[in-house]
């Protein structure tokens, strides 16, 4: 549900800066933007809670709270709700990739529920170096309980 609405408000967002932008650059009127603006939001917003309340009833229909195929679904119905006045191969461009995101999104948080510890090595982070910085002890309240607890592993 989190996520449906993040993502709304990601899309919401963005078509909403793509309208100010191309109104500045266009010097159309700010009234005739900020009608797009608000029309944005209100999409986005109905894309959330529709993607939200479909792999809900998913949820309760199946009696599985953490299938993909529920997010999948919530997806697709979330790309109609924000393509339902293009042509239909947007239409369907839109469902079919609102319904992959979704599911690479519902993926990627069960993954990380499933392997806490796991993490993208970052480049040139081969070789860590055992101590925080005194900038991390400031700012970091239990710092000087981990670098107790790395010196006791070392």
């Amino acid at each position: 549900m989190k996520m449906a609405f993040m993502a709304a408000y990601g899309y919401s967002f963005l078509a909403s800066t793509v309208a100010i932008c191309n109104a500045f650059g266009t010097s159309t009127s700010l009234i005739h933007a900020g009608t797009k603006c608000v029309r944005y939001v209100l999409i986005g917003t109905a894309a959330g809670l529709g993607h939200s309340s479909t792999s809900f009833i998913l949820a309760k229909t199946t009696g599985r709270s953490d299938n993909w195929l529920n997010h999948a679904v919530g997806g697709a119905v979330s790309g109609l709700i924000c393509a339902w006045k293009y042509p239909m191969k947007i239409r369907t461009a839109a469902c079919v990739g609102f319904a992959v995101a979704s599911t690479i999104g519902k993926c990627y948080c069960q993954s990380k529920e499933k392997y806490p510890d796991w993490r993208v090595p970052v480049v040139g982070e081969r070789y860590p170096a055992p101590y925080a910085s005194l900038n991390h002890r400031w700012m970091y309240k239990h710092a000087r309980q981990q670098e107790e607890e790395l010196e006791k592993h070392i």
